[in-house]
């Protein structure tokens, strides 16, 4: 009986030992994580950051708290974004994280535009998430956010540089076309391009440019050593279907990292038409010339037409 009563007191004593020895084992691996995760707070270049369900901050990264601009993310803990920021962006933030708290739907890379107390702007990419516990409740939010204030401000500089240029392009009478090398869809028009074609921007964008230039083997879109036009004589179609003559000029250029055509053309059909009459004026001014010097070799055909005289009125003509 005694022996019994000691096996199962050496059996529980190892029992209890090998408990603890795991349950070491086991704080000493959630200390480990626990440095881990606190080095990443510590060292990361990304804002994360942990809230309650009131939006207040549970613990944050140092870069978060160097962002708000203090040293210690101990600072922060307990306040909101209503400290930090304007209350259109505290706002904003606050209606996000209690949706996320209420649905449990995370937000992944939505770009905001932070107004701070100071009236300063900056930008940031953010994913916001649910903060769960063991049991799978939701006790808050977590997010990280990365600053992109660099690059909006590049983006906003282009498309200004962007609208600046179709403002150019749309004041001169010249008409462009900026077309796809690789499909030859037309990617952009200006007004007089609009004009003269009889078509509105957005019908010819994302269009094969051969809709509107005419091509042949003599006029190609595009020449084959890379060089560009200039001056060339083409055809190009209306919308109506109709021919129109221009000059075209076209060169190469690298839009957004991808090779385009930008491409120019003059209407010249007042030109053409103004061309023909000269030369209807000049067979009028050869036949005239040929028939005071021998009117019977005149054509019948041209007096009828042209409604010559057969001969010239006294004092018509200098003698």
């Amino acid at each position: 009986m005694a022996d019994r009563i000691l096996e199962s007191r050496q059996e529980l004593q190892r029992g209890f030992e090998e408990r603890a020895a795991s349950l070491e084992q086991t704080q000493e691996v959630l200390s480990a994580n626990e440095e881990r995760f606190f080095a990443l707070l510590d060292n990361t270049h990304d804002h994360i950051y942990f809230k309650d369900l009131e939006s207040r901050f549970l613990l944050l990264s140092h870069s978060q708290a160097q962002r708000f601009g203090k040293d210690k993310p101990d600072d922060f803990i307990g306040k909101s974004d209503f400290d930090i920021f304007s209350d259109e962006h505290a706002s904003l933030a606050y209606r996000d994280e209690q949706e996320i708290i209420k649905t449990g739907k995370p937000v992944i890379n939505k770009i905001e535009r932070e107004t701070w107390l100071d009236g300063s702007l900056s930008w940031v990419s953010t994913s916001k998430l649910p903060l769960r516990n063991k049991a799978g409740e939701i006790v808050g939010t977590f997010g990280i956010s990365r600053d992109i204030t660099e690059t909006m401000l590049l983006q906003q500089e282009l498309e200004e540089s962007e609208s600046y240029g179709r403002n150019v392009l749309n004041s001169i009478q010249t008409g462009f076309f900026v077309i796809d090398v690789q499909t030859q869809e037309i990617l952009d028009v200006n007004r007089a391009a609009e004009i003269m074609l009889g078509a509105d921007r957005g019908a010819m964008i994302g269009q094969p440019c051969s809709k509107f230039i005419v091509v042949d083997a003599d006029h190609p879109i595009f020449q084959e050593n890379g060089h560009g036009l200039h001056n060339v004589e083409h055809f190009y179609r209306r919308a109506n279907g109709t021919l129109m003559p221009v000059l075209r000029s076209s060169v190469q250029i690298n839009r957004h990292g991808k090779p385009h055509l930008l491409d120019s053309f003059v209407d010249i059909s007042e030109i053409r038409e103004m061309e023909k009459s000269i030369l209807e004026a000049k067979e009028i001014v050869e036949a005239t010339n040929l028939e005071l010097h021998n009117p019977s070799s005149t054509p019948t055909r041209w007096r009828a037409r042209r409604r010559l005289p057969t001969r010239p009125r006294a004092n018509s003509w200098p003698t």
